[in-house]
């Protein structure tokens, strides 16, 4: 689902961007919604917390994006809800000329043959690369 891709960017980024006095407004907003959605789910309001405090692992983030995609399966005014959240926070973002990684992009290639090359010189902006 494209917008826990989305959310999992700015969980990623999620105190630095609250550092941001331009952004902050907006992302501390989903992030108290988020508290509203998982007011029953103490361990996914835990993670929301470390990520707010910049404490947050990998394996913290993983937790909440998955808390998230279970609570947002089926509920179509969570996921609307979640997606002007996401665009509020993209239009700032690109206003103020903000490195934009919170957009999730998935690129497809095929190769056929011998020889052939993927990427040269690529840049993930912090993301991953990964290639299956």
């Amino acid at each position: 689902m494209e917008l826990i891709g989305q959310a999992n960017a700015i969980f990623s980024q999620g105190a630095e961007l609250m550092k941001n006095p331009a952004i902050s407004g907006a992302v501390g907003g989903m992030f108290s919604w988020m508290k509203g959605v998982f007011k029953n789910n103490k361990r996914a309001q835990e993670r929301l917390e470390l990520i707010e405090k910049s404490q947050a692992n990998e394996e913290a983030i993983k937790g909440l994006s998955s808390s998230l995609d279970d609570v947002l399966y089926g509920n179509e005014e969570l996921q609307k809800q979640l997606a002007e959240k996401l665009k509020e926070i993209e239009t700032i973002m690109q206003r103020e000329n903000i490195n934009n990684s919170v957009t999730t992009t998935t690129t497809t290639i095929t190769t056929t043959g011998d020889g052939n090359k993927i990427g040269s010189n690529v840049d993930t902006g912090g993301g991953d690369f990964i290639i299956n």
